[in-house]
């Protein structure tokens, strides 16, 4: 049941972005040292996790902290390292900088690769689906870690031509664009700060009030006692486990007869077949469909995979038929809805012939010599921003509407001289 809120005490997930030469290293030191001063004797110590080859022990005689220096980049193993130092009691976690574990050796991207690299597509976009839960534990972990969190992200950079103030001259300037990690993860931060070459300290993002909007230079005690202010509040309650599920209670029977006012249960609602617990790698197929030629490239993509690995087009065309089509040019006057629902039987039963084959799934559709999806539209769904809208905010491209004839006959029987034919060569 709903009660009033209530601001409990809290751990600060700080992040702090820049390019090189920004000072991000020393700005973390700095607040974790003056947050820790601010909460009293007994606190904990402060770790870090430098990816930057020993450039944080350069500021050992600064600051007083405890370090693990890493040459590899296994999101798996700054997750463990941040339970170790969970365990450890350590006051702050200072992760400097989180861009390796996206982009350095061993990092998320090179695990895409190697997985694209084991799968029968060698679609990279596929391979995703392998990743994405290690991406999503480290952030997890992060959020849940019972100490603060200082994190540190580079950026991507460029130089730029501006007026120089001062002299009245044009000069070139660095300046940071985008952060180095996967899309969207500033949102999982309380406070995100830009920094930049001339040490500013640019708030872009805040849940404490009295930091939005901030902009400093060479920040320490101020911006760790304005944090430290904010997090204070009641003592965080106990974690209480949820109470067991009750069992169903059992139908009445003859000897329990059922009240004669009760209502008679109804039945839930059958799924969409089009919405509901749609796969993120169908997703990206949808989102793709912004217009007719794409349309095709995509079905026939599939056709392709599903004739290579049953040896024969008859499943393709029995699926096509049942939505009134003979080939894909055929799509013209179609809802979009439809031709959703068409996609997907289609990527459905290209999965059941990768069960067939004992493949893994994340061999997924592609589309021939026109590249992936992705490749060839470049501008729907990515894993970093997986489709989320529904039939009534997509253009109907494809106008029309039609109405789809009862289903005919079933490819079951074509799955099961799939696997007869698989045992036969097997055998031989």
């Amino acid at each position: 049941m709903f009660q009033k809120a209530t601001k409990y005490e809290a751990k600060v997930r700080l992040a702090l972005v820049g390019p090189s030469g920004s000072g991000k290293t020393y700005t973390a030191l700095r607040i974790a040292t003056e947050m820790r001063s601010l909460s009293g004797e007994k606190a904990g110590r402060i770790a870090m996790v430098d990816s930057e080859h020993g450039s944080a022990s350069k500021y050992a005689d600064l600051f007083d902290f405890d370090v693990v220096e890493l040459d590899s980049y296994d999101p798996r193993q700054l997750i463990t390292l941040i339970h170790e130092a969970d365990k450890a009691g350590y006051f702050c976690l200072i992760i400097d900088s989180l861009s390796h574990f996206w982009s350095g050796r061993g990092g998320e991207l090179e695990m895409v690769d190697r997985a694209a690299a084991r799968s029968r597509s060698k679609n990279s976009f596929m391979a995703w689906k392998e990743v994405t839960p290690v991406h999503n534990e480290l952030v997890d972990t992060i959020i849940a870690s019972k100490l603060h969190q200082i994190t540190t992200l580079r950026v991507k950079t460029e130089w730029v031509m501006e007026k120089n103030d001062r002299t009245g001259k044009t000069e070139p300037h660095k300046v940071g664009l985008q952060p180095v990690m996967r899309d969207g993860i500033e949102y999982e931060f309380d406070v995100v700060a830009d920094l930049d070459n001339e040490n500013n300290f640019i708030v872009s993002k805040s849940r404490c009030p009295d930091l939005t909007e901030f902009v400093g230079k060479k920040v320490g005690p101020d911006v760790a006692g304005t944090i430290w202010t904010w997090l204070q509040g009641a003592p965080a309650p106990p974690v209480v486990s949820p109470p067991p599920v009750q069992p169903a209670s059992p139908p009445a029977t003859a000897d329990a007869p059922r009240n004669s006012r009760s209502q008679p249960r109804r039945e839930p609602a059958p799924a969409d077949p089009v919405q509901d617990d749609v796969p993120m790698e169908l997703q990206a197929l949808w989102g793709q469909m912004k217009n007719f030629a794409t349309t095709v490239a995509i079905i026939q993509g599939i056709k392709k995979d599903i004739e290579e690995m049953s040896g024969s087009d008859r499943p393709y065309y029995d699926i096509l038929g049942r939505y009134g089509m003979n080939h894909a040019n055929d799509l013209r006057g179609h809802k979009r809805s439809e031709v959703k629902k068409l996609v997907r039987e289609l990527y459905e039963y290209h999965g059941k012939c990768q069960a067939a084959l004992s493949e893994p799934p994340a061999a997924g559709p592609d589309i021939g010599d026109g590249g992936t999806p992705l490749e060839m539209a470049g501008n729907g769904p990515t894993p970093d921003k997986p489709y989320q809208g529904t039939d009534d905010d997509i253009p109907d491209t494809l106008g029309g509407t039609w109405t789809p004839p009862p289903p005919e006959e079933s490819t079951q029987g074509d799955l099961e001289l799939l696997r007869q034919k698989q045992q036969k060569e097997a055998k031989s």
